[in-house]
């Protein structure tokens, strides 16, 4: 039975009802897992990772109208540290990032999050774990510089409401990263939005399956805010106003960002 035709409700909670029963049939296929968890990224990712971050995906594009949202699965080059390098002349396979999984608005082919996961299930590779996750805010700050150059005649006030996310699987936890520029000092904030500890087992259900909902919820949520803020401002972002142009968020806050790593490094 849907979980929607437990009560009348209206379009919105309708929405939610569809959500949360997505969420849970994805839980169940954890729990009907006969393999181990534990044998290889690619299993992590493709029963405790990927069919979440679809649901996310899938239910923001259904909520947001004209939303071309989508997930894009396995290993990927992120598009926006290749462009950076194209422009930087460092184009090389040993300079790209390649991500575990990569949120993608279609309209522009915009990335606005991205998956990074430190091996396999329960690892305890706290080296590997380091890596990935300050790998992941030089993707993410990859990602924000790509969007200011779409973008280009909006100023610092506008893209400080702006947020874009790293997914960080790691051991038994998934961490919702959030990337953002603070006007007030004209810095990059790097915030810990949310994690949820993966425990699939059965004795741990009662505990985990809330968890696992909240966690994806505020997912979409943020996610949500994201695609409606570049739908809502894409008119203003394209204005061609030399002045706007002049004090734009290119010229005040780009110049010293982007470095990129040395093929020898």
């Amino acid at each position: 039975m849907s979980l929607k035709r437990i009560s009348d409700c209206g379009e919105e909670e309708e929405a939610t009802f569809d959500f949360l029963e997505a969420v849970l049939k994805a839980i169940h296929v954890c729990y009907l897992a006969k393999q181990d968890l534990c044998d290889g990224e690619n299993t992590f990712n493709s029963l405790l990772l990927y069919p979440f971050l679809n649901v996310v995906c899938f239910f923001v594009a259904e909520t947001v109208a004209e939303s071309n949202i989508e997930f894009k699965v396995g290993e990927a080059f992120l598009k926006s540290m290749s462009k950076q390098l194209k422009k930087s002349s460092a184009i090389n396979d040993s300079c790209q990032y390649k991500a575990d999984g990569l949120k993608i608005y279609l309209d522009k082919e915009i990335e606005v999050a991205l998956l990074g996961t430190s091996s396999h299930f329960r690892s305890n590779d706290k080296a590997k774990r380091s890596f990935d996750h300050h790998k992941g805010a030089y993707g993410a700050l990859a990602m924000m510089k790509n969007i200011a150059d779409d973008y280009c005649f909006a100023n610092a006030e506008t893209f400080s409401k702006l947020k874009v996310l790293f997914v960080h699987a790691a051991d038994d936890k998934v961490f919702l990263w959030s990337i953002n520029f603070i006007k007030e000092c004209s810095m990059f904030e790097m915030w810990e939005e949310k994690a949820l500890e993966i425990n699939p087992s059965p004795s741990a259900k009662s505990v985990f399956i809330p968890e696992c909902i909240s966690f994806y919820l505020y997912m979409k949520v943020q996610s949500h805010k994201a695609k409606l803020f570049l739908k809502i401002n894409s008119q203003a972002f394209h204005l061609k106003d030399d002045r706007r142009r002049r004090q734009g968020w290119n010229g005040l806050t780009w110049p010293f960002l982007f470095s990129p790593p040395s093929p020898e490094a």
